[in-house]
């Protein structure tokens, strides 16, 4: 059974900080605020349709989601992130932070998911 839950943005972002450092064993403080703000407001857009019988949103969030410098990234591992569901760049003091996921389910993703499985076949 799913249970409908509204929340604020805010809320919202105070909920995926703290699944996230919990699950990478990350700084709080690390991450501003307004990170997670931009994150709530792009996770809004598929909350209504989010697949909790494919993944529930801890398993994304644990799985799925990468907060990172930019500048420590290899111009392959910027292009794969390009391609995720989620992509968001934003400057955090004297670098830019990387937010990306994959959203398993949405088409994309699932039509990459398909052709890997099929070519192994």
């Amino acid at each position: 059974m799913v249970v409908s839950v509204k929340m604020e943005d805010s809320t919202f972002s105070t909920l995926l900080a703290g699944l996230y450092v919990t699950y990478h064993d990350a700084e709080p403080y690390a991450i501003p605020s307004y990170i997670w703000l931009m994150l709530a407001n792009k996770l809004n857009e598929y909350m209504d349709n989010w697949r909790y019988d494919v993944q529930s949103l801890e398993d994304w969030i644990a799985n799925y989601l990468l907060i990172t410098a930019k500048e420590v990234c290899t111009p392959e591992e910027l292009e794969e992130f390009r391609k995720n569901t989620i992509y968001m760049e934003s400057m955090n003091g004297n670098m830019t932070l990387i937010i990306t996921g994959d959203i398993i389910w949405e088409e994309n993703e699932l039509g990459r998911i398909l052709q890997t499985y099929n070519q192994e076949q």
